[in-house]
């Protein structure tokens, strides 16, 4: 039964050229871009997965304007890390990166 599918498909594919290419790169196009944002969601989704409480970690974001500019950022202001740790209750450790060169 699947034999007679398959040569069917194979006989219309050859009998109407262009429509069939059409059909088989808009599925390629299809697949390829559902791959492309499944593989970007599991990796927005496993990004610190690693460590053993990785629920509990979060990271301190700066959205801020300045005359014209806008500000998106993940750098903060040096003491925060203390701050945070001495006047929020639920923060159990802070901790800050510093990236060199940047």
């Amino acid at each position: 039964m699947l034999k007679n599918y398959i040569l069917i498909a194979m006989r219309h594919l050859l009998r109407q050229r262009g429509y069939g290419i059409i059909n088989i790169a808009g599925l390629a196009i299809g697949i390829a871009c559902f791959i492309l944002v499944g593989m970007f969601v599991w990796d927005e989704l496993s990004y610190d997965a690693f460590h053993e409480h990785a629920d509990r970690i979060y990271r301190i974001t700066l959205d801020a304007r300045l005359k014209d500019e806008e500000f998106l950022t993940a750098k903060s202001s040096g003491p925060l890390a203390q701050c945070l740790k001495s006047e929020i209750p639920g923060v159990e450790a802070a901790g800050r990166l510093r990236v060199i060169g940047d």
